[in-house]
């Protein structure tokens, strides 16, 4: 299905605003091939801007109006582009940038807008938290309409003699999405048993039982990172090189653009206990020692063998669940706080409600092998940062 043409209106007075929503639109519903956004700056030296408009406004599927005294108050805005708009009964939505009193205006006053209950994005302490709610109900209007707009299925076939074998291919996931791989929820003991070489105190064995969830297939790279946050803070340099030399906070603010980018998908860090399940290799688990194997040197970067740096993603051998580099090259942060581990069977644990330090996993390229069990237990302050340290994705099904 082809993208829905979509048009912005807007006072010049709010072009910041636009820019904003371009770029959050840019990184979730363009990409996508949900929507096509045509902008005014496309409009060539010597074509009539006035016939280009209405160009536009007559092939557009849908309106999106960034309200503001400038835009409530603009005659081109009233007369032109609104009047299109109704003319073609297209979906209008108003975004509600600024403070004005546009509840009394017909136009708007029956629209449902956005952000919610129509806060203006001005008024948000953190505009990104605005335009992510912007996006996540554009996201499912348009998933709306698109469902509306699709052809009646075509009459079924007469059944065929023969079974076909056939496997449907696999749909692409959308551009830019990092690869996630599902693991089936189950119950296993986390921890370690007493006699395990090089145990540490507080990995008393208790019993956990996981839901479904999904994973990273690798730790997040230096390429995934500097696509959404625009930097890259890492020691080592390379786009195929784990991200380091981030704080657990860094990563919220990453977790909070890359949402924005992809709405729906809700990434976030693993729990603890998720981390070490899938370390283990889920329900598919042998029983390693390290993530994948008994030989550290099969799976991990760490001392003995990392040359003093870390090392592009997925070179090493994969676990059961095709999971890479969970024990070495870079510590992962947890979302848990670090405390002792309860006596009784839990599920779906999250870790203790409050605490000092998070939770990192894993081992790195300047560890030894026994901090790169996957029982192994490390915490950190959240605020620090250093080049062993990194973090991989979770999400839960959709």
């Amino acid at each position: 299905m082809r993208p829905l043409k979509t048009f912005i209106i807007y006072a010049r007075k709010d072009e910041s605003f636009k820019d904003d929503l371009l770029l959050h639109l840019k990184g979730t519903l363009i990409e996508t091939g949900h929507l096509e956004v045509w902008q005014d700056g496309a409009i060539l030296p010597g074509e009539e801007w006035e016939k280009a408009i209405e160009k536009q406004l007559d092939a557009a599927d849908l309106f999106l109006i960034l309200l503001s005294i400038h835009s409530l108050t603009s005659e081109f805005i009233r007369k032109k582009e609104l009047v299109r708009a109704l003319e073609k009964k297209s979906r209008i939505v108003p975004i509600h940038v600024r403070s004005c009193f546009w509840q009394k205006n017909p136009v708007f006053a029956g629209l449902q807008g956005l952000p919610k209950n129509m806060k203006p994005v001005a008024s948000f302490a953190d505009q990104d938290e605005a335009w992510t709610e912007i996006m996540e109900k554009l996201h499912e209007m348009v998933e709306a309409i698109r469902a509306e707009k699709k052809p009646a299925p075509a009459a079924s076939p007469a059944k065929p003699t023969q079974p076909q074998t056939a496997a449907r291919p696999k749909p692409a996931p959308p551009p830019g999405l990092p690869d996630m791989i599902p693991v089936k929820g189950g119950a296993f003991t986390m921890g370690s048993p007493k006699n395990e070489k090089d145990r540490s105190y507080d990995e008393t064995e208790h019993q956990v039982t996981l839901s479904d969830f999904l994973i990273g297939k690798y730790p997040v790279t230096q390429r995934l990172w500097k696509e959404i946050m625009g930097n890259n803070p890492s020691q080592f340099k390379g786009d195929d090189l784990p991200v380091e030399t981030v704080s657990w906070g860094d990563v919220q603010e990453f977790l909070k653009k890359l949402n924005a980018r992809y709405p729906g998908h809700r990434y976030r860090l693993p729990t603890e206990a998720e981390w070490e399940y899938a370390a283990r290799g889920g329900n598919l688990s042998k029983g390693f020692i390290y993530a994948g194997s008994n030989n550290i040197d099969e799976v991990a970067w760490y001392t003995g063998n990392s040359g003093s740096k870390t090392h592009p993603v997925g070179q090493k051998k994969a676990n059961e669940l095709e999971l890479y580099d969970m024990s070495g090259n870079v510590w992962e942060w947890c979302a848990d706080w670090y405390g002792d581990y309860p006596s009784q069977p839990q599920t779906d644990p999250a870790g203790p409600d409050s605490g000092a330090r998070r939770v990192r996993r894993g081992g790195s390229w300047h560890f030894d092998p026994q901090f790169c069990r996957v029982a192994y237990r490390s915490h950190w302050l959240p605020g620090e940062r250093n080049s062993n340290l990194g973090f991989r994705l979770a999400a839960s099904p959709q």
